[in-house]
C-alpha cells in the first residue's frame, strides 16, 4: 500500500490541489515508512489522479478536495480521505493504525470551479 498525503510545511494541506508537496509513505507490516516527497507539479483538472496512479498510490489523504476530484481518484482505484489535519508523520501513523479521525472535507471555499473540480 502506498499513501500520498497532500502536504504544506510538514502538515496536511487543507487544499489538495494547492499543496506544495505530495509526501509518499509505504505501508508494510503495519508500519508507515516515509518514501519521498514530490513537489506538486501544478494542477489542472484531472491531471493528478493518473500521475499518482502511475506512482502506485493507493490512498490519498488531504484536508479538502472537491467532489469531482474525489470521483476521478475513485475511478482510478485510489481511495480518498479528506478532513485530515495535523503533522504528516502522525497522520501516517494514525492511518495505518486505523485510528485516523477526520472532520469531513475541511475545504472552506465553494467547489464551483467551472468544471466542478477543486484546484
Amino acid at each position: 500500500m502506498l499513501i500520498c498525503i497532500a502536504a504544506e510545511q510538514g502538515r496536511v494541506s487543507p487544499h489538495f490541489g494547492h499543496c506544495t508537496d505530495f509526501v509518499l509513505y509505504e505501508i508494510k507490516e503495519g508500519e508507515a515508512s516515509h518514501l519521498r516527497a514530490e513537489p506538486n507539479p501544478g494542477h489542472s483538472p484531472g491531471t493528478l489522479p493518473p500521475l499518482l496512479k502511475e506512482w502506485g498510490v493507493t490512498h490519498v489523504i488531504a484536508g479538502g478536495m472537491g467532489p469531482r476530484a474525489v470521483d476521478i481518484f475513485t475511478s482510478f482505484g485510489i481511495d480518498v480521505v479528506t478532513g485530515a489535519e495535523g503533522e504528516l508523520e502522525e497522520i501516517a501513523r494514525l492511518f495505518v493504525a486505523g485510528e485516523l479521525e477526520t472532520s469531513g472535507n475541511i475545504c472552506h471555499h465553494p467547489h464551483d470551479h467551472g468544471d466542478g473540480s477543486h484546484h
